[in-house]
């Protein structure tokens, strides 16, 4: 049993499974952009077993970032990281309102290009931005995204939860990386840690379900404009996170 220091202070030892199976669930349950993106991700993918393998491919995702930032292959900016969780959020809010609805495109190009105009706003308000080479990034790709929505979203979800794990994995690892983890341990440790954050997932799936359900079940015929609603305030939320972060 090793003891584990929190920024170089001795805090409380925390070294067995269930300690870190705990921590991986709180962090998903407690952290309102992971849990935002779960649901938008729901939105997007549409059904039980498409919506399962969207899941899938996030949890693919995160597992290959968090194993490599725990093991310091990889050292990610953290701001970059928590800007891009923001952007995964709108961008999987917003694409499934487009595709709902069958707008352009041409929409999402539109919302690319102005992504690079936070450098401009960085410049004009005085306040720090990210580096072109990150925004660029996000807007190459949200661009083409937009052009790739003649493809079905089931069949695209998947792909699109795994790249979006790799940036949520990262900010995943905050809180070990928070953690000075003897490396012995390093490997249970990330075991117990990810089963924490899957449960974690699947607690708030179970929950969006039940209020799904329970919907249905009080109204007889849930709105045509409820969708339309939350997928609007989770893209409005995302994008405030994502120019907020990006702008810190």
């Amino acid at each position: 049993k090793s003891e584990i220091t929190v920024g170089g202070a001795a805090a409380s030892p925390v070294s067995s499974f269930f300690d870190f199976l705990t921590l991986g669930f709180e962090h998903v349950l407690s952290g309102l952009d992971h849990v935002a993106f779960l649901l938008a991700l729901v939105m997007l993918a549409g059904g039980l077993w498409r919506t399962v393998f969207a899941v899938t491919g996030f949890t693919l995702g995160h597992t290959l970032t968090l194993a490599l930032v725990a093991l310091g292959v990889l050292k990610p900016d953290t701001g970059a990281v928590e800007a891009l969780i923001g952007f995964t959020v709108a961008w999987a809010a917003g694409d499934a309102l487009a595709r709902a609805r069958g707008l352009s495109p041409w929409y999402g190009v539109g919302g690319a290009v102005a992504i690079l105009f936070i450098p401009a706003l960085a410049w004009l308000t005085g306040l720090p931005s990210l580096s072109w080479t990150v925004l660029g990034g996000v807007a190459l790709f949200a661009a083409a995204m937009s052009l790739a929505r003649a493809f079905d979203a089931p069949v695209v979800a998947p792909a699109i939860a795994t790249v979006f794990g790799l940036a949520h994995g990262a900010g995943f690892a905050g809180p070990l990386l928070a953690l000075q983890i003897p490396s012995g341990g390093l490997l249970p440790t990330l075991f117990a840690f990810n089963i924490g954050v899957e449960a974690g997932q699947l607690t708030a799936l179970a929950l969006f379900g039940a209020v799904i359900w329970g919907l249905r079940r009080t109204l007889k015929q849930v709105p045509d404009f409820a969708f339309d609603a939350a997928a609007a305030a989770l893209f409005a939320l995302g994008t405030f996170w994502f120019v907020s972060r990006a702008l810190a």
